[in-house]
């Protein structure tokens, strides 16, 4: 015997699965069903009709099936006789996990000289379920209208352009991660460090000093 759910199914009144067990008594016997285990599933004593009972397994838990033990008793006799009866259950995975990212926040120091191609970093977001159908994170960058950064499936994140600490001293990327139906978004932080790029240059090139002689050690003149 066996039927199937989708985990996690709430109560709504359908009836999943009907057994039917018959004494050999005449017409006066009558059986009468109950579940050994009742965790999530309840039967009627009557009709032998199994519905949900609070909510179906979880498959994550569960992986993908559930076994129930189902006993019929025929009354009234002289002698109670007992039948049980395994029926498996079989659950169907849903895509009922969101992406989880950890940590919570990234922050990244860079020099602004960094070479283009650049990983700066990798942004992990995991997810519970566990069919590759739903537990697959596609990462994305939200707000990025320089293309300064990108982002590949793995989460790496590559520098695009060249940074310049005299334009934009720091980045604060809004990262997307999807399973196709569930979303998550965590930030990455980036601060870029000034490097020093110039030497000091005079602004005239031809100067010319005079110094009276007998001049002192320590005296100070003015460049013309």
């Amino acid at each position: 015997m066996t039927f199937s759910v989708y985990e996690n199914d709430t109560v709504d009144g359908k009836v999943l699965y009907r057994v039917n067990a018959s004494g050999n008594d005449g017409p006066t016997d009558v059986v009468t069903y109950s579940l050994q285990d009742r965790t999530f599933f309840e039967i009627s004593p009557t009709t032998g009709e199994i519905s949900i009972r609070t909510a179906a397994p979880d498959y994550e838990k569960f992986r993908d099936h559930y076994n129930l033990t189902v006993c019929a008793v025929d009354t009234p006799n002289p002698v109670r006789r007992t039948a049980c009866q395994n029926i498996m259950v079989t659950i169907y995975d849903v895509n009922d996990n969101i992406p989880v990212f950890d940590p919570s926040v990234y922050s990244k120091s860079v020099k602004e000289n960094v070479p283009i191609g650049t990983i700066l970093g990798t942004v992990t977001a995991t997810d519970k379920d566990i069919s590759p159908t739903f537990n697959t994170v596609h990462y994305s960058i939200i707000g990025d209208s320089e293309g300064k950064f990108s982002i590949d499936n793995n989460g790496s994140i590559t520098v695009n352009t060249s940074l310049d600490y005299e334009t934009k001293k720091n980045y604060s990327l809004l990262i997307l991660a999807s399973d196709s139906l569930n979303n998550a978004t965590v930030y990455f932080n980036i601060l870029v460090l000034p490097v020093n790029e110039y030497a000091p240059e005079f602004i005239a090139l031809n100067l010319t000093l005079t110094v009276p002689e007998n001049t002192q050690f320590d005296s100070n003149y003015t460049l013309n």
